[in-house]
């Protein structure tokens, strides 16, 4: 079972991968998606750090995070979005195990 969900999940990135290429090379929306997503694993990893518990305050952060990591990715493009899209994987990997 757990081979076939990591040939799965495999299969599934590289689709995904794929689409997330061609449609970057169409509209340059991919990259500030990217950059939200690596600025919310970011704002996460720093709510653990904090080990904020009021729920407004960690919402906060992630907005935050979120959008800092939209902006950024605008102005860093490609070395952000392979930084972002390093640690979404490395993220959703160490998630898993």
């Amino acid at each position: 079972m757990i081979i076939l969900l990591l040939l799965g999940s495999t299969g599934a990135g590289f689709v995904v991968g794929r689409f997330g290429y061609r449609l970057s090379k169409k509209h340059s929306i991919y990259v500030p998606i990217i950059g939200g997503f690596g600025g919310l694993f970011l704002s996460l990893l720093l709510n653990g750090v904090l080990n904020t518990s009021n729920g407004i305050a960690r919402l906060a952060i992630d907005v935050v995070g979120v959008l800092l990591g939209g902006v950024l990715a605008n102005h860093f493009k490609a070395k952000l979005k392979w930084i972002g899209t390093a640690a979404i994987g490395s993220y959703i990997f160490t998630q898993g195990v």
